[in-house]
């Protein structure tokens, strides 16, 4: 390899925040709150992502964005999070000898990776104070692991106030320029850039003008005039070093517009004007702490109390309206056998009410439909949600007929679009593919998932960036595997499930089998397991993850191969 090429390599991933295969994850400058403090004392967390030759915080673009976002921070003062990575370095490079104009292994690898840092550090944040809130800042290919983080929408919607990044290797400014991994290798692992979806709005990207790596202002250039800057790329004049402390200073500023707005609102409390879902006409108010609220006579139509549970909040945009916040209730009027549900919706920046989602009546006499809690989400030009309608014989609490209704803003109230009943799909005579199984596809969410099969995915335990679901009714043996931000990502078979893959493997399989059907696509990484991984595009990033007992399978799992670990979410 060239010097020429070295340098260049070095300049376009110097500045990546990537792992490599089988590194740990970094420590915090500044640890997470307890678990005992109280929810809404959690700090303001900023994650930074670095790169290549730099540890820690010593990243000169990172480093400025963080010291100016503290300083105009409020109290108390935000927790810090730098990613630590085993860089790729230019030895590795070499010694692959990994070509420009191809999506290596072991660039795939550190992107996964490097999201995967992301989210543990998250999701263990999030388990010690849940209502964190958080920022990112990454540079250079730092931008672009933080690219597919998002994407990847690892974390619950809302949570994430501000994005700030430079340098964007993956920068798409049409004729106006495009960065070195757009013109050369096209390698984005998922979704169109700048935004990924959800975000649009906080996210703000820096391209210097003539920055090499991001492409600015090289328009109608050839690509070659791009990579000779990109290779002779060195202080002080390469616009990809200059972006401390001028651009830093508008990073750290837009972060901290973001989030520290004036009247932010914690949906779980506050006071909210109800009804019990119409078991009063004239709406009383309730103060939540935490969640829940209790509220006494008079006005409350003859009952002692009402005890009222925020049981969703979806936040989204609706066309006409801009950021809206939907708050799905739950009303238990005391003495009483039922419970209401009722969804109001709220502006985002300043909580004042837009308006109800209608009464939903049940049909025939039959009792009120009951809200699915995580289905309801807001998006699409449209409030979607899935309601458990009871049908003849059903037993109080215990509706059967799951139906998908969206509503949409018609300048003066919600109304209902559509209503579908979900069908639903048997699993067992289903097979399993790298794309999912059956209906159920990878990134749908957990509501999409539901409606898919037409049934329940109860909540349940799970580890740190990951949880296993089973279906309502089964199969036995079939598992669903969710991130943290409920999108599926994985699905496992393990005995007594009789289900295969689409070329025939299934538990019981031996593994000249599993070889002999794949072969020129599986490995053997070690003797207990072997994986497959298509080599079509369309299938990039993801696997079927065979778990070996001797010669036999003895579990397998598909789809990203992050996820795709045959053990239980949570182990070790």
């Amino acid at each position: 390899m060239t010097k020429r090429v070295i340098s260049l390599l070095t300049t376009l991933f110097g500045t990546a925040a990537f792992i490599a295969a089988g590194a740990t994850p970094g420590t915090a400058s500044q640890a997470p709150l307890s678990q005992r403090q109280a929810p809404e004392r959690c700090p303001m967390h900023f994650i930074g992502v670095h790169g290549m030759d730099e540890t820690g915080d010593d990243s000169e673009t990172i480093k400025a964005t963080w010291d100016k976002f503290r300083d105009l921070s409020p109290e108390p003062k935000p927790a810090s999070y730098f990613a630590t990575y085993r860089s790729i370095h230019k030895d590795d490079l070499n010694s692959t000898r990994a070509a420009i104009s191809k999506w290596s292994g072991i660039y795939k690898a550190s992107t996964l990776e490097g999201v995967t840092e992301i989210g543990l550090n998250v999701a263990e944040t999030l388990r010690r104070c849940p209502s964190t809130h958080f920022v990112l800042a990454g540079y250079s290919q730092g931008a672009w692991v933080v690219d597919e983080y998002l994407r990847q929408s690892h974390t619950p919607l809302g949570l994430i106030d501000g994005v700030a990044l430079y340098g964007d290797p993956q920068w798409d400014h049409g004729a106006k320029g495009k960065g070195l991994a757009r013109r050369l290798t096209k390698p984005q692992l998922s979704g169109d850039y700048p935004d990924p979806p959800n975000y649009q709005g906080h996210i703000l990207t820096l391209c210097a003008n003539k920055d090499p790596i991001c492409g600015e202002g090289y328009g109608d250039l050839g690509v070659g005039v791009q990579l000779i800057d990109a290779s002779n790329c060195k202080k002080p004049k390469c616009p990809h070093l200059t972006y401390a402390p001028t651009a830093t200073n508008r990073g750290a500023e837009f972060l901290a517009s973001k989030a520290f707005k004036k009247n932010k609102i914690d949906w779980k409390n506050l006071s909210y004007q109800l009804t019990c879902d119409d078991v009063v006409d004239k709406p009383v108010r309730v103060n939540f702490r935490n969640g829940k609220g209790t509220v006494r006579p008079p006005g409350i139509g003859g009952h002692d109390r009402w005890d009222v549970e925020v049981q969703r909040v979806a936040q989204g945009s609706l066309p006409g309206l801009g950021n809206v916040t939907g708050v799905l209730f739950a009303c238990s009027p005391q003495p009483s056998n039922f419970t209401t549900q009722e969804m109001r919706i709220y502006r985002s920046d300043d909580g004042a009410e837009i308006g109800r989602i209608p009464s939903i009546s049940g049909a025939n006499g039959m009792l009120p439909p009951e809200y699915q809690p995580n289905s309801v989400s807001i998006g699409n030009n449209r409030i979607t949600a899935d309601l458990k309608f009871y049908g003849p014989g059903d037993a109080h609490g215990e509706p059967s007929i799951l139906r998908h209704l969206t509503w949409i803003w018609n300048g003066q109230s919600f109304v209902k679009k559509s209503e579908v009943n979900a069908v639903k799909i048997d699993l067992s005579r289903q097979q399993v593919t790298v794309n999912g199984i059956g209906p159920l596809k990878i990134d749908m969410t957990r509501a999409q998932a539901q409606q898919a099969i037409g049934a329940g995915i109860p909540d349940g335990p799970g580890g740190p960036t990951c949880k296993d679901f089973t279906a309502t009714g089964g199969p036995e043996g079939l598992l669903l595997r969710f991130d943290n931000s409920d999108r599926l990502v994985a699905v496992s078979v393990h005995s007594p499930a009789s289900i295969s893959t689409a070329s025939g493997i299934h538990v019981g399989s031996t593994r000249e089998e599993v070889l002999t059907t794949y072969s020129g696509q599986a490995e053997e990484p070690d003797p207990d397991h072997l994986v497959f991984t298509p080599s079509g595009a369309q299938f990039r990033g993801k696997v079927i993850n065979f778990a070996m007992d001797g010669d036999r399978v003895d579990t397998f799992i598909a789809g990203k191969e992050a996820f795709a670990d045959p053990l239980p979410c949570g182990s070790d």
